[in-house]
């Protein structure tokens, strides 16, 4: 008799750990959206200037090297 009921307390516990194991989680949250429409800030206006100086600066360093170096 107690061989019967250990038996049966084996298989209830076997069921019972693969239920945990084979269970479903939840599914993840949905993903944010995307931000809207983000303001162009003075960085930009800031990084446009210097390179239209950097730009005007590399033009005459090469033409002043051309002039001299002919």
């Amino acid at each position: 008799m107690k061989l019967i009921v250990n038996k049966i307390v084996f298989i209830l516990m076997m069921l019972v750990s693969f239920e945990g194991v084979f269970s479903q989680t939840n599914p993840p949250p949905p993903p944010t959206p995307p931000p809207g429409d983000v303001p162009v800030d003075g960085g930009v206006w800031f990084m446009l200037v210097v390179g239209i100086v950097f730009g005007y600066y590399s033009i005459r360093y090469i033409y002043k090297n051309k002039r001299s170096s002919i």
